[in-house]
């Protein structure tokens, strides 16, 4: 009997909880998504094969949630390669991915398994300005 060790369990639950603390956020899957809001909106675009590396990218989420709850309240999660954002399409070279907008306009993009301190960077810079 092979026995289950707690590495082996950690990845799941980790996303598990993670993905139960951002409470409010939607996942969206559908073809053309299509984006048009004034609010500030957080995409993360997930994708099966690189799943591990987003757990960076919701651990910098949750961190930087607490400094900025209301920047942080609409969080989607978004399970294909490419939107349009104000009739501009929008593509991604890598996974996972995440893209800030605020009145239909891109304020950050972070692309790809990048180190959790250089997405709360990136972050922290676009939701400080004002």
């Amino acid at each position: 009997m092979k026995e289950v060790t707690w590495m082996a369990l950690k990845l799941p639950a980790v996303l598990v909880i993670s993905v139960m603390l951002l409470s409010g956020c939607s996942i969206i899957k559908q073809e053309g998504l299509k984006i048009q809001s004034s609010e500030k909106q957080v995409l993360l675009f997930s994708n099966e094969e690189n799943i591990g590396a987003e757990e960076r990218y919701y651990d910098a989420l949750l961190d930087l949630r607490g400094k900025f709850p209301e920047e942080l309240k609409n969080i989607r999660i978004v399970h294909q390669s490419s939107i349009r954002i104000n009739n501009d399409l929008i593509e991604l070279q890598s996974y996972p991915a995440l893209i800030m907008i605020e009145n239909n306009k891109i304020l950050t993009k972070i692309e790809g398994s990048v180190p959790k301190q250089q997405i709360i960077e990136q972050l922290q810079r676009t939701l400080s300005v004002k």
